[in-house]
């Protein structure tokens, strides 16, 4: 993702509050706001392994949704908000009575995807 340093200082950089996902939506929202644009461009061609720089695991799912879960909230407002919660908190209790792995997911769901249980709050920073 390329864009104007002066861009991303006008709109304050990244949001601290947003960890390993979703940070390019976010930026693209707010460049919007300011009147600039992101593009696409179809004859750009690229490999993206998928999670090749992270470990799957229930952590980095609960992350993906608490992420999403943010960023629609602050940029499209508490009714999609609530409606993309309520979707998750049916789908995975669902799932997790197959795959009990997602009880945890689903904990963390109806407890409202708060920001304070992601994995950026449970880090330690070594001196």
């Amino acid at each position: 993702m390329f864009f104007r340093t002066s861009d991303f200082n006008d709109i304050g950089g990244f949001d601290t509050n947003i960890f390993l996902y979703y940070e390019e939506t976010d930026l693209c929202k707010r460049l919007l706001k300011i009147g600039k644009h992101a593009y696409l461009f179809p004859q750009a061609k690229f490999i993206h392994y998928h999670g090749a720089s992270t470990k799957k695991s229930i952590e980095l799912k609960i992350k993906l949704k608490i992420s999403l879960l943010y960023v629609i909230r602050k940029h499209y407002g508490l009714f999609q908000y609530w409606i993309l919660l309520i979707f998750f908190q049916v789908r995975y209790f669902f799932s997790s009575l197959i795959k009990p792995k997602y009880f945890k997911l689903w904990l963390i769901l109806i407890a409202q995807a708060t920001l304070s249980s992601s994995l950026k709050s449970k880090q330690k920073i070594n001196d």
